[in-house]
């Protein structure tokens, strides 16, 4: 074979391994990427480990222990077992903060104790979780501002009771409850800020009506309003 034959099958032998080679790369550039991984560098790696930031709310409430729920432990923090404080008989504690660590589900109140110590207790649930309570909205009522929040609770409403355009016994009357109506549950869409006022939806007609005239199949507080939640369970729930 020639010097000049060697050459020629020696190009094309060069030539085809590049090929498979650029189609090889081609390939690898279409795989796809996970998220996270080593591919994408190190910036991007999210630490497994890290603790989920709880949700806090403000919360202003002063609770008395005159007769019930003496006893209730003050922690130093939330999530741990260290007592600070005891409640007596007596004792009146300052509330400021919901805090709510849903990964543990837990959830606490921040206090200022009568020994002016900051410390938490722990409560059932969190009454703002999910929106509960939470500023909707303002609607002109007789020439003033009222605030309404968010709340999704059902209700049975007395039957006889008009359902109103408005949170005002002045505004226009929109259906009367009958009988048969007063023995079912509704939604409650909104709640005036003084939760004097509740908004609910029953069959086509949707208006206000006194809380005082609403009632639910349960224990516990009708409306389950932040500070009638927390009262109830440290101090209600343990009257004796």
């Amino acid at each position: 074979m020639t010097m000049k034959r060697i050459g020629v099958l020696f190009l094309v032998a060069l030539i085809a391994v590049s090929c498979e080679k650029q189609k090889q790369i081609d390939t690898d550039s279409e795989l796809p990427r996970k998220e996270g991984s080593a591919m994408q560098g190190a910036d991007s790696l999210v630490n497994p480990t890290e603790e989920a930031k709880p949700d806090v709310y403000e919360h202003i409430q002063t609770l008395q222990f005159d007769s019930s729920g003496y006893d209730t432990k003050v922690l130093r923090e939330p999530l741990g077992d260290e007592v600070i404080f005891t409640v007596q008989t007596g004792d009146k504690i300052e509330i400021s903060e919901v805090i709510e660590y849903r990964n543990e589900k837990k959830t606490y109140i921040k206090v200022l104790t009568p020994t002016e110590q900051v410390g938490y207790i722990q409560i059932g649930s969190n009454p703002y979780r999910n929106g509960n309570y939470s500023y909707q909205g303002t609607i002109n009522v007789d020439g003033s501002e009222i605030k309404t929040l968010n709340i999704s609770e059902i209700f049975s409403v007395r039957d006889g009771i008009f359902l109103k355009s408005l949170p005002s016994e002045k505004s226009e009357n929109i259906h009367e409850v009958t009988h048969s109506e007063g023995a079912k549950a509704y939604s409650a869409t909104a709640i005036t800020s003084d939760y004097a006022w509740v908004r609910i939806e029953l069959g086509q007609y949707v208006g206000w009506v006194p809380a005082k005239y609403l009632s639910v199949g349960r224990g516990g507080p009708t409306i389950k309003y932040p500070e009638a939640v927390i009262s109830f369970d440290l101090i209600d729930s343990n009257q004796i």
